[in-house]
Protein backbone atom coordinates (compact mmCIF):
# COMPACT_ATOMS: atom_id res chain seq x y z
CA UNK A 1 0.00 0.00 0.00
CA UNK A 2 1.14 3.25 -0.71
CA UNK A 3 1.13 6.39 1.19
CA UNK A 4 -2.69 7.86 -0.26
CA UNK A 5 -4.20 4.11 -0.02
CA UNK A 6 -3.60 4.12 3.59
CA UNK A 7 -4.45 7.82 4.09
CA UNK A 8 -7.64 6.49 2.51
CA UNK A 9 -7.98 3.75 4.45
CA UNK A 10 -7.44 5.84 8.00
CA UNK A 11 -10.40 8.19 6.90
CA UNK A 12 -12.46 4.72 6.67
CA UNK A 13 -11.47 3.54 10.10
CA UNK A 14 -11.81 7.54 11.38
CA UNK A 15 -15.29 7.39 10.33
CA UNK A 16 -15.99 5.25 13.14
CA UNK A 17 -13.15 6.14 15.63
CA UNK A 18 -13.83 9.72 15.06
CA UNK A 19 -10.71 11.14 16.64
CA UNK A 20 -11.20 14.50 18.40
CA UNK A 21 -7.73 16.09 18.02
CA UNK A 22 -5.23 15.83 15.38
CA UNK A 23 -2.69 13.92 17.92
CA UNK A 24 -5.26 11.54 18.24
CA UNK A 25 -5.38 11.31 14.44
CA UNK A 26 -1.42 10.92 14.25
CA UNK A 27 -1.48 8.13 16.34
CA UNK A 28 -4.04 6.53 14.84
CA UNK A 29 -2.70 6.60 11.28
CA UNK A 30 1.39 5.58 13.08
CA UNK A 31 -0.73 2.31 14.66
CA UNK A 32 -2.19 1.45 10.87
CA UNK A 33 1.06 2.22 9.64
CA UNK A 34 2.65 0.10 11.29
CA UNK A 35 0.42 -2.68 11.45
CA UNK A 36 0.46 -2.27 7.64
CA UNK A 37 3.75 -2.40 7.19
CA UNK A 38 4.54 -5.61 9.70
CA UNK A 39 1.78 -7.08 7.43
CA UNK A 40 3.86 -6.70 4.12
CA UNK A 41 6.88 -7.70 6.01
CA UNK A 42 5.70 -11.41 7.80
CA UNK A 43 2.19 -12.24 5.91
CA UNK A 44 1.49 -10.33 2.41
CA UNK A 45 -1.09 -12.45 1.42
CA UNK A 46 -3.06 -11.91 4.34
CA UNK A 47 -3.17 -7.70 4.12
CA UNK A 48 -7.08 -7.58 3.28
CA UNK A 49 -7.95 -9.79 6.39
CA UNK A 50 -5.58 -7.67 8.72
CA UNK A 51 -7.51 -4.54 7.23
CA UNK A 52 -11.06 -6.17 7.55
CA UNK A 53 -9.90 -6.82 11.54
CA UNK A 54 -9.57 -3.35 11.76
CA UNK A 55 -12.21 -1.80 10.14
CA UNK A 56 -14.53 -4.47 12.56
CA UNK A 57 -12.58 -3.63 15.58
CA UNK A 58 -13.07 0.20 14.50
CA UNK A 59 -17.07 -0.59 14.06
CA UNK A 60 -17.72 -1.70 17.56
CA UNK A 61 -16.10 0.40 19.29
CA UNK A 62 -17.17 3.57 17.07
CA UNK A 63 -17.63 6.85 19.65
CA UNK A 64 -15.58 4.51 22.67
CA UNK A 65 -12.80 6.25 24.41
CA UNK A 66 -9.95 5.06 27.02
CA UNK A 67 -10.40 7.25 30.80
CA UNK A 68 -6.78 7.60 30.01
CA UNK A 69 -7.95 9.80 26.98
CA UNK A 70 -7.44 8.88 23.05
CA UNK A 71 -10.00 6.39 20.90
CA UNK A 72 -10.88 2.90 22.44
CA UNK A 73 -9.57 1.76 18.89
CA UNK A 74 -5.65 2.59 19.89
CA UNK A 75 -5.72 -0.50 22.97
CA UNK A 76 -6.79 -3.37 20.52
CA UNK A 77 -3.80 -1.48 17.83
CA UNK A 78 -0.84 -1.14 20.68
CA UNK A 79 -1.60 -4.90 21.37
CA UNK A 80 -1.23 -5.89 18.04
CA UNK A 81 1.91 -3.62 17.35
CA UNK A 82 3.60 -5.40 20.28
CA UNK A 83 3.09 -8.74 18.86
CA UNK A 84 4.45 -7.92 15.59
CA UNK A 85 7.19 -6.06 17.09
CA UNK A 86 8.09 -9.28 19.12
CA UNK A 87 7.99 -11.46 15.98
CA UNK A 88 4.45 -12.95 16.19
CA UNK A 89 4.28 -14.49 12.55
CA UNK A 90 0.64 -16.31 12.88
CA UNK A 91 -2.07 -13.25 11.02
CA UNK A 92 -4.50 -15.37 13.00
CA UNK A 93 -3.22 -14.05 16.35
CA UNK A 94 -2.76 -10.44 15.05
CA UNK A 95 -6.46 -10.37 14.26
CA UNK A 96 -6.92 -11.23 17.08
CA UNK A 97 -5.42 -8.87 19.31
CA UNK A 98 -7.00 -6.01 17.01
CA UNK A 99 -10.59 -7.76 18.16
CA UNK A 100 -10.04 -9.03 21.09
CA UNK A 101 -12.47 -6.34 23.31
CA UNK A 102 -15.14 -6.19 20.38
CA UNK A 103 -17.58 -8.46 21.60
CA UNK A 104 -16.68 -7.80 25.35
CA UNK A 105 -17.32 -3.75 24.55
CA UNK A 106 -19.06 -3.47 21.43
CA UNK A 107 -21.98 -0.89 21.11
CA UNK A 108 -23.04 -2.25 17.77
CA UNK A 109 -25.80 -4.91 18.98
CA UNK A 110 -23.62 -6.57 21.79
CA UNK A 111 -21.63 -9.45 22.29
CA UNK A 112 -23.30 -11.64 19.91
CA UNK A 113 -23.70 -9.77 17.11
CA UNK A 114 -19.92 -8.86 17.33
CA UNK A 115 -19.18 -12.75 17.52
CA UNK A 116 -21.38 -13.31 14.46
CA UNK A 117 -19.71 -10.28 12.66
CA UNK A 118 -16.28 -11.93 13.58
CA UNK A 119 -17.67 -15.45 12.18
CA UNK A 120 -19.12 -13.71 9.41
CA UNK A 121 -15.75 -11.81 8.31
CA UNK A 122 -13.22 -14.64 8.71
CA UNK A 123 -14.99 -18.24 8.86
CA UNK A 124 -12.29 -19.22 11.82
CA UNK A 125 -12.69 -21.13 14.53
CA UNK A 126 -9.00 -20.22 15.88
CA UNK A 127 -9.93 -16.50 15.52
CA UNK A 128 -13.62 -16.91 16.77
CA UNK A 129 -12.32 -19.08 20.00
CA UNK A 130 -9.85 -16.68 20.61
CA UNK A 131 -11.73 -13.94 20.78
CA UNK A 132 -14.67 -15.81 22.73
CA UNK A 133 -11.84 -17.02 25.33
CA UNK A 134 -10.55 -13.28 26.20
CA UNK A 135 -14.29 -12.07 26.80
CA UNK A 136 -15.48 -11.64 30.07
CA UNK A 137 -19.19 -12.88 30.87
CA UNK A 138 -21.50 -10.95 32.37
CA UNK A 139 -22.18 -12.85 35.41
CA UNK A 140 -19.97 -11.50 37.84
CA UNK A 141 -19.10 -15.34 39.24
CA UNK A 142 -18.47 -16.75 35.81
CA UNK A 143 -16.27 -13.47 35.40
CA UNK A 144 -13.88 -14.76 37.99
CA UNK A 145 -12.91 -17.72 36.17
CA UNK A 146 -11.93 -16.17 32.36
CA UNK A 147 -8.16 -15.99 33.19
CA UNK A 148 -8.06 -19.59 35.13
CA UNK A 149 -10.29 -20.78 32.15
CA UNK A 150 -7.46 -19.37 29.50
CA UNK A 151 -4.95 -20.79 31.62
CA UNK A 152 -5.95 -24.10 31.17
CA UNK A 153 -6.99 -24.00 27.41
CA UNK A 154 -3.89 -24.69 24.96
CA UNK A 155 -4.99 -21.49 22.81
CA UNK A 156 -1.24 -20.19 22.36
CA UNK A 157 -2.63 -17.22 20.40
CA UNK A 158 -5.41 -15.72 23.18
CA UNK A 159 -2.95 -16.39 25.34
CA UNK A 160 0.16 -14.10 24.01
CA UNK A 161 -2.72 -11.38 23.15
CA UNK A 162 -3.92 -11.50 26.94
CA UNK A 163 -0.66 -10.60 28.07
CA UNK A 164 -0.10 -8.30 26.02
CA UNK A 165 -3.42 -6.71 26.18
CA UNK A 166 -2.44 -6.93 29.94
CA UNK A 167 0.79 -4.85 30.03
CA UNK A 168 -0.65 -2.25 27.46
CA UNK A 169 -3.45 -2.01 30.13
CA UNK A 170 -1.16 -1.07 32.90
CA UNK A 171 0.11 1.46 31.21
CA UNK A 172 -2.50 3.84 32.38
CA UNK A 173 -3.72 1.89 35.50
CA UNK A 174 -2.21 5.29 37.36
CA UNK A 175 -4.99 6.82 36.44
CA UNK A 176 -7.50 4.48 38.83
CA UNK A 177 -8.60 4.67 42.02
CA UNK A 178 -5.76 3.39 44.68
CA UNK A 179 -8.49 0.47 45.58
CA UNK A 180 -9.02 -0.28 41.80
CA UNK A 181 -4.98 -0.07 41.13
CA UNK A 182 -4.61 -2.63 44.06
CA UNK A 183 -7.56 -5.22 42.52
CA UNK A 184 -5.55 -5.51 38.94
CA UNK A 185 -2.36 -5.68 40.36
CA UNK A 186 -3.19 -8.45 42.69
CA UNK A 187 -4.98 -9.76 39.64
CA UNK A 188 -1.99 -9.24 37.62
CA UNK A 189 0.37 -10.75 40.01
CA UNK A 190 -1.82 -13.81 40.84
CA UNK A 191 -2.85 -15.28 37.01
CA UNK A 192 -0.14 -13.72 34.64
CA UNK A 193 2.74 -15.43 35.96
CA UNK A 194 0.95 -19.08 35.56
CA UNK A 195 -0.02 -17.53 32.10
CA UNK A 196 3.50 -16.63 31.11
CA UNK A 197 4.62 -20.93 32.12
CA UNK A 198 1.61 -21.86 30.11
CA UNK A 199 2.74 -19.64 27.20
CA UNK A 200 6.14 -21.47 27.84
CA UNK A 201 4.85 -24.67 27.80
CA UNK A 202 2.65 -24.71 24.42
CA UNK A 203 5.39 -22.97 22.84
CA UNK A 204 8.13 -26.06 23.94
CA UNK A 205 5.18 -28.39 22.75
CA UNK A 206 4.61 -26.87 19.66
CA UNK A 207 8.58 -26.49 18.66
CA UNK A 208 8.88 -29.86 19.32
CA UNK A 209 6.49 -31.16 16.88
CA UNK A 210 7.06 -28.91 14.29
CA UNK A 211 4.42 -26.58 14.74
CA UNK A 212 5.99 -23.52 15.32
CA UNK A 213 9.75 -22.37 14.72
CA UNK A 214 12.34 -21.51 17.45
CA UNK A 215 12.46 -18.00 16.76
CA UNK A 216 9.13 -17.95 19.68
CA UNK A 217 11.05 -19.01 22.22
CA UNK A 218 12.41 -15.11 22.14
CA UNK A 219 8.58 -14.00 21.35
CA UNK A 220 7.62 -15.92 25.11
CA UNK A 221 10.60 -14.50 26.87
CA UNK A 222 9.78 -10.63 25.59
CA UNK A 223 6.15 -10.66 26.13
CA UNK A 224 7.04 -12.00 29.59
CA UNK A 225 9.44 -9.27 30.27
CA UNK A 226 7.67 -6.77 29.15
CA UNK A 227 4.82 -7.62 31.20
CA UNK A 228 7.19 -7.90 33.50
CA UNK A 229 8.63 -4.06 33.31
CA UNK A 230 4.93 -3.41 33.59
CA UNK A 231 4.63 -4.70 36.82
CA UNK A 232 7.65 -3.10 38.16
CA UNK A 233 6.49 0.70 37.49
CA UNK A 234 3.96 0.03 40.49
CA UNK A 235 6.57 -2.00 43.42
CA UNK A 236 5.78 1.50 45.04
CA UNK A 237 2.00 0.19 45.61
CA UNK A 238 1.14 -2.22 48.46
CA UNK A 239 -1.24 -4.94 47.22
Amino acid sequence: MNRKQIAAFVNEVDSFTKCQTSKHRQKLTSLISKIIRYTLLYFPHELEKILEAILLSAFHHQGQYRDAGGPYLFHPLRSACALLADGVLDWRIIAIAILHDAREDSKQGGSLQAGRDIKGSFDNYYISQGVLLLTKPDDPDLEKETLPKLIRSSHLGAMLVKVEERTDNLRDLYIFEPEKQKEKLRETKKHFPLLCDRIDELVLEKVRIGELGKRYFGVAKRVRRRLESGLFRYTHIVT
